[in-house]
């Protein structure tokens, strides 16, 4: 993991997610409602460079605690995941990182989460009976004002 995400992770867990219910394991921030998981991933894009703002793809995954999963690894539980974003942040690409722009990044990410996590919760319904016809949109869990390549 670069030093980059580890200290974006960790800011983003320490300072706005653990007080949301948020537990965070490597990379993926993770909440469990009373019929689903939820989980956010985030990973360096492999196109970041030293010397150039850092870009991080955003995976969200969707976990149904009524069904067995087989999926393993970083989003192990869940039975949906999708990329949703790749999120240009005005962090640099050199060892030091400035706490304001950390602050502001962890808080722009912060929303983010929650914004997909409210849309998560008010459309559960919805998305269990997509994943029950076996007919989920990856659009569904997409980021609204964010295309795959925010800047």
């Amino acid at each position: 993991m670069s030093n980059h995400l580890k200290k974006l992770t960790t800011a983003l867990q320490k300072d706005h997610l653990k007080t949301i219910g948020f537990e965070k394991r490597y990379e993926t921030f993770s909440r469990s409602h009373p019929k689903f998981s939820e989980h956010f991933h985030l990973s360096s894009s492999p196109l970041n460079r030293a010397g150039e703002p850092w870009k991080y793809e955003l995976t969200i995954g969707v976990g149904f605690h009524d069904i067995p999963s087989k999926q393993k690894g970083q989003l192990a539980g869940t039975h949906i995941s999708h990329r949703v974003a790749t999120i240009e942040t005005t962090l640099g690409g050199s060892d030091e990182t400035d706490p304001a722009i950390l602050r502001n990044e962890t808080t722009r990410l912060a929303s983010i989460v929650q914004e997909r996590s409210e849309h998560l919760r008010n459309h559960y319904d919805t998305l269990r009976q997509s994943y029950d016809r076996g007919a989920v949109d990856p659009g569904f869990l997409m980021i609204s004002g964010i295309d795959e390549s925010d800047k």
